[in-house]
């Protein structure tokens, strides 16, 4: 999904640009330039095709001290930090996904930052390589180990982000990680159903436990509307983005590239 609608640039002065953060979706990528003062002031979204040259030409106009590239993508395992054994990576998956298709992808391994915790994904390789080889220092993850990161910077029960038909879910008791997970929803009804499923799951009672959402999700869409008619402590999130003050879009919107900024 190309998120053209929210693409903006308001650089003002390239000196100023420090860091680059990067969320990778199935045939896709988002990117977001932040300054100095940590204002997100650029943001456009291409063809993972096109990553590479993209790159390039960002490398050669900005001076970055750091990138953060997040994946959104399947297949991912946790397990215990303890247990992990590289040599075992993709007997991990067995049972749980098919891993032959992602032979051509980077095997990647970040670790959560409170709990013992480690996650295991798949990389773009042509998304990891070309940031291997430009000069800039990166850092990446899965964004389940983002989201538990940032459960515990607020106070929430549940934090769900909306990407296009795909909503992430994250669950933290307590300050312990209990669930991150992802589903596929067509309608409004489907995100009420899998919100509902996990509160149930985890007797949440959906009159008194908060839900914090953000992405590309309105206070008057279908699903806010419908969502607010059974879950009363609904809040969008993040409203701590920091955009030009001449920018009018939506904060939530830049979710997705304030938890890679925030959390990778």
């Amino acid at each position: 999904m190309v998120k053209v609608d929210i693409a903006f640039d308001e650089v003002e002065n390239i000196k100023k640009i420090r860091e680059l953060s990067v969320v990778l979706y199935p045939d896709s990528f988002f990117y977001g330039l932040w300054s100095d003062d940590d204002t997100l002031v650029k943001t456009d979204s291409h063809s993972l095709d096109n990553f590479g040259k993209l790159l390039q030409i960002l490398s050669k106009t900005y001076k970055f001290k750091i990138a953060r590239l997040m994946s959104t993508v399947k297949p991912f395992v946790h397990l215990p930090r303890a247990e992990y054994q590289k040599k075992y990576y993709e007997n991990y998956f067995d049972g749980v996904y098919d891993v032959q298709q992602r032979k051509s992808s980077k095997k990647d391994v970040d670790d959560f930052l409170r709990e013992e915790i480690t996650t295991l994904h798949y990389l773009n390789k042509r998304a990891y390589k070309a940031l291997g080889a430009s000069d800039i220092p990166f850092k990446s993850a899965h964004i389940s180990t983002a989201l538990a990161s940032y459960s515990f910077l607020i106070e929430a029960d549940l934090i769900c982000y909306f990407d296009a038909s795909i909503m992430h879910i994250c669950y933290a008791r307590d300050g312990k990680f209990m669930l991150y997970n992802q589903y596929y929803c067509e309608q409004a009804e489907d995100y009420l159903y899998y919100i509902l499923m996990v509160m149930d799951h985890f007797k949440l009672d959906p009159l008194s436990a908060g839900v914090q959402i953000g992405g590309y999700i309105s206070d008057d869409s279908a699903v806010m509307k419908l969502l607010s008619a059974y879950i009363r402590k609904l809040h969008i999130v993040d409203q701590n983005i920091q955009l030009p003050a001449n920018n009018k879009i939506s904060k939530q919107y830049y979710y997705d590239l304030y938890l890679c900024k925030s959390c990778v």
